[in-house]
């Protein structure tokens, strides 16, 4: 495939998933049954009855896109790219209230050249408190938390200038928001997984940054997601790199601000 193709690929697949992820984050706020359809698709297969509610939510923004060939991205790319697409929004369904409320204000974070939506949340008080094990969001992720100011990623950037998996991670981990230690673990583990692997330990792992204070490129995710059959090892890489990068740039920010408050504070005693 040449680097132009492949280029073209990822941009339309990119695109159709930040399209999808503003859409459906405007909907899983606004409309309930909206989000209690797509919640209940997380953790299944494409091909799962118990999904055949969500194809009206997802295939008008997957298109043809899993249909096309892609020459070394694996045996069977399609399956990766609709599993991705459909992934995608049953995670943005499943996040608690003020994750999603936030979102909805912001913007759900899909690019580098938009804000970033917000990030993390209570346990939402509407409804049943069974809604989320129902969704197969893990129950710590819904947990009470004082909320705290949304977090900008920053230095981290993949290719293309955008936010992957890793740099949500290590901005947050820079933060104080998340254990480094634990956290780098969980990143590992994630990236040694299969297709079928990675889809099933995602969401408790994502569910726990974003309620932590993470934001996340949700069109970034998709597009790393429809990579992962046959460039997982690439996409590993980029995770692994963007941890590091985004750890070190909060960090060092973090650093900064505590100076500037120190030499504020000497001079105005001075004074």
């Amino acid at each position: 495939m040449s680097s132009a193709t492949e280029h073209d690929i990822r941009n339309e697949i990119r695109n159709a998933a930040d399209r999808m992820a503003r859409d459906l984050t405007r909907r899983v706020t606004d409309e309930p049954a909206v989000r209690a359809t797509l919640r209940r698709g997380v953790g299944h297969r494409v091909e799962d009855p118990a999904m055949l509610p969500l194809h009206a939510f997802v295939t008008p923004y997957l298109g043809d896109l899993h249909e096309r060939p892609r020459p070394g991205w694996s045996p069977t790319p399609g399956e990766a790219v609709e599993r991705a697409f459909y992934a995608v929004a049953t995670l943005i369904a499943a996040q608690p209230r003020q994750v999603r409320d936030r979102d909805a204000e912001h913007g759900p974070g899909s690019g580098a050249a938009e804000e970033r939506g917000g990030a993390d949340g209570v346990r939402e008080t509407e409804g049943p408190a069974s809604e989320d094990a129902e969704a197969g969001v893990p129950q710590d992720s819904a947990e009470s938390h004082d909320v705290p100011e949304p977090s900008e990623p920053g230095g981290g950037q993949g290719p293309g200038g955008r936010y992957g998996l890793g740099s949500t991670l290590g901005t947050a981990v820079g933060r104080g928001l998340l254990n480094a230690d634990a956290t780098e673990q969980r990143l590992h583990l994630l990236c040694r997984q299969s297709l079928d692997g990675v889809h099933a330990q995602l969401p408790r792992l994502l569910a726990h940054a974003r309620v932590q204070g993470a934001r996340t490129d949700w069109g970034q995710l998709v597009l790393d997601l429809a990579r992962w059959g046959g460039e997982r090892d690439r996409v590993a890489k980029e995770w692994a790199q963007g941890f590091h990068r985004s750890l070190g740039t909060a960090r060092h920010t973090a650093s900064k601000n505590t100076e500037t408050i120190e030499n504020t504070n000497e001079e105005g005693s001075a004074t």
